[in-house]
């Protein structure tokens, strides 16, 4: 009796090197601008000038200004990584080469925090908008806000960059 034997093996998959350099730049500086602005006014002057006032009282504006200048400080040394090494990961990627993975663990813990957050800003547009058209329910406007906008982040970067400049256009009038 002759027994068979037979080899299996496993088909060659070539891995194809990718960098950021293969990345398409979509945005344009008007699109990056738009989304600063409206991250700062959005999120700085509406959402959180009540707590703001209500924690500082009549020294808001020197709180605000403190404020900018820490995230001015925080700013230019990642406007200087990330202008000097380019890389894939982002700030995680930045972080676990630079001070080690700990850190960037870290840092994971620190970025799914603050994007929970989205909710407040969500909930902070539903109190405004309630101020226009009362008698609906603030959770289900702030429901509606974050589906709108997942929506528009699922088609793209330079989709959701159009939503913002409206959005920015819209503020400004």
């Amino acid at each position: 009796m002759e027994e068979k034997i037979t080899t299996v093996t496993a088909p060659v998959v070539e891995h194809k090197k990718s960098s950021t350099k293969d990345l398409k730049r979509v945005l344009g500086r008007g699109d990056l601008m738009s989304i600063a602005v409206g991250q700062i006014i959005g999120a700085g002057i509406f959402a959180l000038a009540g707590i703001a006032i209500g924690m500082t009282g009549k020294s808001v504006n020197i709180a605000f200004m403190v404020a900018a200048l820490l995230v001015v400080l925080m700013s230019l040394t990642q406007i200087v990584l990330s202008g000097t090494v380019r890389m894939r990961g982002g700030f995680y990627t930045a972080g676990a080469l630079l001070v080690g993975k700990r850190f960037a663990g870290f840092y994971t813990i620190i970025f799914i925090v603050t994007n929970i957050s989205i909710a407040m800003y969500a909930l902070s547009f539903a109190d405004y908008f309630l101020a226009l058209v009362p008698g609906l329910s603030s959770k289900l406007i702030a429901a509606v806000v974050l589906t709108i906008f997942y929506l528009a982040n699922l088609f793209g970067v330079k989709e959701a960059a159009r939503v913002q400049n409206l959005m920015v256009l819209a503020i400004g009038r």
